[in-house]
C-alpha cells in the first residue's frame, strides 16, 4: 500500500520515549527514522517497526511497517494460528492510522 503525502514527515513529533508505555505496547527503540514498539505476553513476544525512509522521488518519504514475532512456547504458535488471518488486516490498518496520525502532526506543527 502506498499513499502520497505532500507534507514533510518527521518521526520526531512522536512524543513517546524509549521505555515508555503506549497502551499495550512499550516503546522499545526510537530515533528520527524508526520507532520500534514491543509487547511480551506468556505466549508471544512481538515487535512492530515503523521505518521512515526516503523514496525514489526527491522530497518524498516511504513509511514501512514490519513485524517480528517470537513464540516462546507451543501455546504461542497455537495462538498465532488463530491470529494469523487478522495479522495482515491489522498491519495494514496500523499503517493507515500511523500515516493519518503523522499527517495530522505535520499539519498541526506547520
Amino acid at each position: 500500500m502506498q499513499k502520497k503525502i505532500n507534507t514533510p514527515l518527521d518521526l520526531n513529533s512522536f512524543k513517546y520515549e524509549t521505555g515508555e508505555q503506549l497502551g499495550l505496547l512499550n516503546v522499545f527503540y526510537r530515533d528520527s527514522r524508526e520507532i520500534v514498539l514491543s509487547a511480551t505476553v506468556k505466549q508471544l513476544d512481538f515487535k512492530i517497526s515503523l521505518l521512515l525512509a526516503d523514496a525514489a522521488s526527491k522530497g518524498q518519504k516511504k513509511l514501512a511497517l514490519s513485524t517480528l514475532i517470537v513464540f516462546p512456547s507451543w501455546r504461542g504458535r497455537l495462538l498465532f494460528i488463530l491470529i494469523k488471518p487478522l495479522h495482515k488486516f491489522m498491519g495494514k490498518r496500523l499503517l493507515e492510522l500511523s500515516i493519518k496520525r503523522l499527517e495530522t502532526m505535520v499539519i498541526i506543527s506547520l
